[in-house]
């Protein structure tokens, strides 16, 4: 690495330094509850529901877990630049990417089949059975919010090697 490209592999080092980890269930899903009739909120859309939302743009820059994040792709440029694309963290990086999007629109989905069921008034059993697996999935993304927060950290640790290396 030259100068100039090592600093920047600094910088890039210390923005993924300050990324977080955040258990947050993929709340953005949730569909929105009337308080006063207890029913889901129905969106502009036929057939859907107002949702809770994304997070806010500043929050998805710094969380890797987010369904809809770009912070992951500074963990990608820092496999590139150490490994390029055969690596096997690029591999661990694009499994759980690929995860937490599947678990998106999973989560989307059985919101979605819940405030169904809440409109049309069904039994209680059904209901749980919904519910369950709503918190299956929330449980499987917390999962892949703990496998991205050690692999950054695995990342980290390569950079650093790396940097101590090249700083000779």
């Amino acid at each position: 690495m030259n100068d100039g490209e090592l600093d920047h592999f600094i910088r890039l080092y210390e923005q993924i330094a300050e990324l977080k980890v955040v258990k947050c269930r993929l709340t953005h899903e949730r569909v929105k509850i009337d308080p006063q009739t207890k029913l889901p909120i129905p969106h502009v859309l036929p057939d859907t529901y107002a949702r809770i939302g994304l997070c806010s743009p500043e929050e998805r820059k710094i969380r890797l877990a987010c369904g809809h994040t770009m912070a992951r792709y500074l963990l990608q440029e820092a496999v590139t630049i150490m490994d390029g694309d055969e690596s096997a963290l690029r591999s661990e990086l694009d499994e759980v990417t690929n995860k937490i999007h599947s678990l998106d629109h999973q989560k989307g989905d059985a919101e979605k089949y819940f405030a169904q069921l809440v409109e049309q008034k069904c039994v209680q059993k059904e209901l749980e059975s919904a519910a369950a697996q709503i918190e299956e999935i929330e449980i499987q993304h917390t999962d892949c919010v703990e496998k991205i927060g050690k692999l950054r950290n695995k990342i980290l640790d390569r950079m650093k090697i790396v940097i101590e290396r090249e700083a000779v």
